[in-house]
C-alpha cells in the first residue's frame, strides 16, 4: 500500500514539475524596462527644419559683419605747384624772377576704416583726410622799386603806376579735404603676393586763397617830391589784392592694393598700390583788387596825376584870388574792382604709395611709407587784365585771365592700426 502511495505522489510530482515548465515556455518574454520616447524621424520633406532656421548656437551663428578695422595716420604731406606767386624781382632792366611761395610739411591725421564681410564676401572701407596750411611772405628793398605786382590790377598799380613796389607781404592759405568710401576684395592670393581691387566714391573740396599787399616806403625825390608840410592823406597807400578759388568735386576711383609678405604668418610686409578719380564738380572764383592814384583838382576839372609828380612843388596862380600851393588840390583816391564766377569744372586725381605694414602684437599694425597725390584742374585763378575808365569815372573790366590749379601732396607717413 505505501510502494502504490509513494508510486503515485511520485507520478503526480513530475507531472505538476513538467506542466510548471511547459507552462514557463509558453510565456511570452516581459517587455524591456521603459526609456525616455525617442523622437521618431520624420520623412515628410515639407516639415523639415533647415539649418538656417534652427535657433543660433555658437557654432551657427552668424554676424552681419566680421571684422572690423581702423587705422590713424600722420601723413608729413607738402604740397607743390599751387601757383602762388605775389611778385616777380628784377634784379636789371631785363632779368626778373618769379617768386614763389613755398610750404612747409604739415602733419594732419589720416583716418581710415573698414569692415570685412564674412565668407570671403570682400570688404567696406572709408577714408577721411583734411589739410590746412598757411604761409606768410615778406620782402623789402626801401627806395629800390625791383617788385612787380603781380597780383594787383594792372591799372593804376603801383605809386608811379608802372607796376612796381619797394615792399611787399603776401598771406596765402591751402585747404583740402576728401572723404573715400570704397568696395574692395582680394583678386589673387599667393605665398608671395597678395592682391585687392577695390573701387567707390571720391568727394573732395580744395580752397586756394592768397591775398597781398604792395607798398611805397620810400620815395625816390626826383619822382617823388617831399610833401612839406606833411599830410597824412597823401602817404602812398599800398595797392591791395585778394584771389580765392573753392573747387568741390565728386566722382568714381578705382585702384590696387599689392602686398609681398616676407613670411608665412604675414607678421611683416611690403604693401603698394595706387588709384585713379575722374571727379566732376564746380568752381567758385572771386577776386578783388584796389589800386590808388593821385588826382589834382581845379577850376571843377579833375586831372589823373602820373609821375614825376612835379606838380607837388607848384605854385598856382589864378586869374582872380591869391597864389596857392599845387599840392592843396591833389588828393589820393582808389579804384576798386571785383570779380566773382561759378563754372562747372571736371579734375583728375591720381595716388600712389609704398610703404611696409608689421604686425607687432596680436592685431596691433604699423605701418609707414611714402604717399604721392596729384589732383589736375581742382580749382582756377580768375584775375582782371585790362580795363577802361568810363567818362563817370566807374571802371570797365574788358578782360580776364584764367590760370587752372594742379595740386601735388607728398611726403612720408605713419600709423597704427588695429583689427577688432
Amino acid at each position: 500500500m505505501r510502494t502504490e502511495l509513494r508510486w503515485l505522489f511520485t507520478c503526480v510530482l513530475s507531472a505538476f514539475l513538467a506542466g510548471a515548465g511547459h507552462a514557463q515556455e509558453a510565456e511570452p518574454p516581459k517587455p524591456p524596462p521603459e526609456e525616455a520616447p525617442k523622437p521618431a524621424a520624420v520623412d515628410d520633406d515639407a516639415n523639415e527644419v533647415p539649418l538656417e532656421k534652427l535657433p543660433e548656437t555658437e557654432s551657427t551663428s552668424t554676424h552681419k559683419f566680421d571684422r572690423f578695422y581702423v587705422e590713424r595716420g600722420v601723413w608729413f604731406a607738402q604740397p607743390t605747384g599751387l601757383e602762388y606767386h605775389p611778385a616777380i624781382a628784377y634784379s636789371n632792366s631785363i632779368t626778373a624772377t618769379v617768386l614763389d611761395m613755398s610750404f612747409d610739411t604739415e602733419t594732419p591725421p589720416r583716418w581710415r576704416f573698414g569692415w570685412q564681410l564674412p565668407n570671403d564676401g570682400g570688404g567696406i572701407m572709408g577714408t577721411y583726410f583734411a589739410y590746412t596750411q598757411d604761409q606768410t611772405l615778406t620782402n623789402t628793398a626801401p627806395g629800390q622799386y625791383i617788385y612787380g605786382e603781380t597780383e594787383a590790377f594792372p591799372l593804376y598799380a603801383g605809386v608811379f603806376d608802372d607796376g612796381l613796389a619797394d615792399a611787399f607781404t603776401a598771406q596765402a592759405r591751402t585747404q583740402m579735404r576728401e572723404i573715400r568710401f570704397d568696395y574692395g576684395r582680394e583678386v589673387f592670393e599667393g605665398p608671395r603676393v597678395h592682391g585687392k581691387w577695390f573701387a567707390g566714391l571720391r568727394s573732395l573740396q580744395q580752397k586756394w586763397n592768397l591775398s597781398t599787399q604792395y607798398y611805397s616806403l620810400i620815395q625816390p625825390p626826383e619822382l617823388y617830391p617831399p610833401i612839406l608840410p606833411p599830410r597824412s592823406d597823401l602817404v602812398p597807400l599800398p595797392d591791395v589784392s585778394a584771389n580765392v578759388s573753392e573747387y568741390e568735386g565728386n566722382g568714381l576711383e578705382a585702384g590696387l592694393d599689392l602686398k609681398f609678405p616676407f613670411d608665412h604668418a604675414g607678421r611683416f610686409a611690403v604693401e603698394m598700390g595706387f588709384s585713379v578719380a575722374a571727379l566732376r564738380g564746380s568752381v567758385h572764383t572771386s577776386s578783388q583788387a584796389t589800386n590808388n592814384f593821385y588826382v589834382f583838382s581845379f577850376e571843377g576839372q579833375e586831372f589823373v596825376l602820373a609821375a614825376p609828380f612835379d606838380i607837388f612843388d607848384l605854385i598856382i596862380v589864378p586869374d582872380e584870388g591869391a597864389p596857392f600851393p599845387a599840392i592843396n588840390n591833389v588828393t589820393q583816391r582808389s579804384a576798386s574792382i571785383g570779380l566773382k564766377g561759378n563754372t562747372s569744372a571736371s579734375s583728375f586725381a591720381l595716388d600712389a604709395y609704398l610703404g611696409f605694414r608689421c604686425k607687432v602684437w596680436h592685431e596691433l599694425e604699423v605701418f609707414g611709407g611714402f604717399r604721392d597725390q596729384r589732383f589736375d584742374d581742382a580749382g582756377e585763378v580768375v584775375r582782371p587784365y585790362s580795363a577802361v575808365v568810363l567818362p563817370n569815372g566807374s571802371i570797365n573790366v574788358q578782360s580776364v585771365t584764367r590760370t587752372p590749379i594742379g595740386t601735388t601732396y607728398e611726403g612720408f607717413y605713419l600709423g597704427v592700426g588695429y583689427t577688432f
